[in-house]
């Protein structure tokens, strides 16, 4: 995970996704991750997370704005109720929730699970 992450230089050999190189696939915002333990900000909220994000990533992804984009993942990922909770008084199984969302803005074509099971 380290190595596709880029945390840690490979010893040899290459990695390719959808045909790139794996530098020119996390510059095209490919490939995500979603680590074993949560990062979240406490004071803010599911759908500050998820903006934030956005921005950061400046993607919106076909929708009118980004609010609209941010809307979609919290309503598909059950995230309806907790959306102006912080993240600091969220459930467990809630956070896991944002941190799967958080990981899948931008689309990217994989999404590494680190302990998925949990």
């Amino acid at each position: 995970i380290n190595i596709l992450c880029k945390i840690a230089p490979p010893d040899s050999g290459t990695i390719a996704i959808n045909d790139l190189s794996l530098d020119e696939a996390h510059k095209q915002n490919l490939v995500t991750l979603c680590p074993q333990f949560d990062i979240l900000f406490d004071d803010l909220s599911v759908e500050d997370h998820l903006l934030f994000l956005i921005r950061l990533k400046r993607v919106v992804s076909g929708f009118n704005n980004e609010y609209h984009y941010s809307d979609k993942l919290i309503i598909e990922f059950g995230l309806d109720e907790a959306r102006r909770r912080l993240a600091k008084d969220l459930s467990g199984g809630m956070k896991r929730r944002l941190s799967l969302a958080m990981s899948l803005v931008g689309s990217p074509k994989v999404v590494l699970l680190d302990e998925p099971t949990t």
